[in-house]
C-alpha cells in the first residue's frame, strides 16, 4: 500500500506517517508540500490514498479570511481534483470540530451530536467547512472522500497551548481548584487520530467522522492526571462556589468550559480508533 501525506512539515502528518509505517503490513509513506506549485508536477497515480493534513489553523496574528479559504478549501479541492484524475481511490481530509461553531460555556458545557447545526465562525472553521463541501462534490463510485472532524488534537511535540497551559497551571498552583466537573472538553490524541486515518485510508467509502478520545475530560481531570506525574500528592480544593462568580470571565471559561462530541456520535463505523486513553497519552506527553 502506498500513501501520500500532504503537509510535509505537519505535526499530525508526520505522526500519522510514523503510525502507518509501524503497521505489520507493507506500507510506503511519502510526503509532499503544497507551499508552492511544485506539487502539480508530482505523479499521483501510484497512491492508494491521500491524507490531506496541510492547513492554516487558529493564529494569534490576524489572518485574512481569503487566506483561510485559499489554504483550507481551494487548495485541497485542487489537489483532490488532481488525485481523482490520477486514479487515487481514497482522499482523507482532516477537518475540525470548529465547523459546528460551538463555544465553551459555563456552568454547563456544549455537547455536539448529529442534530447540531453547522454554524462555524469566520476564518478557520468556515474555511474547513467550505473545503468539506468542495471535496464532497468530487465523490463518485471510484473516488471516495473521508472527512475527519477532529476535536482538540494533542500529543508530545504538538504545538499549541491547551495541554501545555494546563501543565503550567498544574505545576504553579499550590492546590488544584476543583470546579465544573461535569463540563468536559473533547480531546483527540494524535495516535488515535492516526488510527482513524488508517481506517479511512483502507476503506472504500465516503463519510464524515466526528472524532475524539473515548472519554472527554474536565479541567480537574486534566490537572489530576498531570499532578500525578509532575507533582504527586498535590491536594484538590472545592472551588466551584467561588468560580461561579467569575464564570463569565474569558479565562475561567477557557479553562473550565468545554465542547465535546456525544460519545455515540464520535464512534466510527469503520472500526475502533480510540486506542489510547487520556492518562496514557498524557504520560507519553511528559516522557
Amino acid at each position: 500500500m502506498k500513501v501520500l501525506i500532504v503537509g510535509k512539515n505537519s505535526y499530525i502528518g508526520r505522526r500519522t506517517g510514523e503510525w502507518f509505517e509501524a503497521k505489520p503490513v507493507p506500507v510506503r509513506v511519502n510526503y509532499i508540500s503544497v507551499r508552492d506549485d511544485r506539487w502539480k508536477q508530482a505523479d499521483l497515480s501510484s497512491y492508494r490514498a491521500v491524507i490531506y493534513a496541510a492547513a492554516v489553523v487558529h493564529r494569534r496574528d490576524r489572518v485574512p479570511e481569503e487566506i483561510y479559504d485559499a489554504v483550507n478549501a481551494d487548495q485541497p479541492f485542487e489537489f483532490a481534483q488532481a488525485a481523482r484524475k490520477a486514479g487515487v481511490g481514497q482522499f482523507v481530509f482532516l477537518s475540525t470540530m470548529a465547523v459546528y461553531g460551538q463555544e465553551k460555556k459555563l456552568p454547563a458545557g456544549c455537547i455536539v451530536d448529529a442534530g447540531t447545526p453547522l454554524r462555524p465562525a469566520p476564518g478557520y472553521g468556515s474555511s474547513k467547512l467550505k473545503g468539506e463541501k468542495l471535496l464532497q462534490s468530487l465523490e463518485d463510485d471510484t473516488f471516495h472522500v473521508s472527512i475527519i472532524r477532529a476535536a482538540n488534537v494533542y500529543g508530545k511535540g504538538c504545538r499549541g497551548g491547551y495541554i501545555s497551559g494546563f501543565a503550567r497551571i498544574t505545576s504553579l498552583l499550590p492546590v488544584l481548584p476543583r470546579a465544573f466537573e461535569d463540563c468536559r472538553q473533547g480531546m483527540l490524541f494524535v495516535d488515535n487520530l492516526a488510527e482513524l486515518c488508517w481506517l479511512a485510508a483502507n476503506s472504500s467509502c465516503s463519510g464524515v467522522y466526528p472524532a475524539q478520545d473515548a472519554a472527554p475530560v474536565s479541567a480537574i481531570e486534566i490537572m489530576r492526571v498531570m499532578a500525578g506525574i509532575i507533582c504527586p500528592g498535590k491536594k484538590e480544593v472545592g472551588a466551584e462556589g467561588l468560580l461561579k462568580l467569575f464564570q463569565g470571565n474569558p479565562l475561567v471559561r477557557k479553562l473550565y468550559g468545554g465542547v465535546s462530541y456525544a460519545q455515540e456520535y464520535a464512534r466510527c463505523p469503520l472500526g475502533e480508533y480510540q486506542l489510547a486513553e487520556f492518562g496514557d497519552a498524557i504520560r507519553e506527553w511528559f516522557s
